[in-house]
């Protein structure tokens, strides 16, 4: 559910593929619903993620839309590193 394009495309998984799951954690916590929750088959939800879609964010604090969108960019290049992220989490909540 929480896997990056990267993982279904470009296996195998590194650690830095879980910044896109941190993410959707992430908007988990504020929307209250799981993400995709529309679709009706993980084949649906991969289909989906591969594809660019992302759940909407207007229900998430305006200081947390940047950091979630960051853990959603594709690419091996553009995904930040785990540590970097819960840094900038920890600033947000602090």
């Amino acid at each position: 559910m929480f896997q990056a394009p990267e993982v279904y495309n470009e296996p195998p998984v590194l650690d830095y593929t879980d910044v896109f799951a941190l993410g959707m954690m992430t908007w988990e916590m504020f929307a209250d619903v799981m993400p995709y929750a529309n679709k009706i088959s993980d084949e649906a939800v991969k289909k989906a993620v591969c594809n660019g879609e992302r759940p909407d964010l207007n229900m998430v604090p305006q200081k947390c839309r940047d950091v979630i969108k960051q853990c959603w960019e594709h690419g091996l290049f553009v995904i930040m590193m785990m540590t970097m992220m819960m840094m900038m989490m920890m600033m947000m909540m602090g």
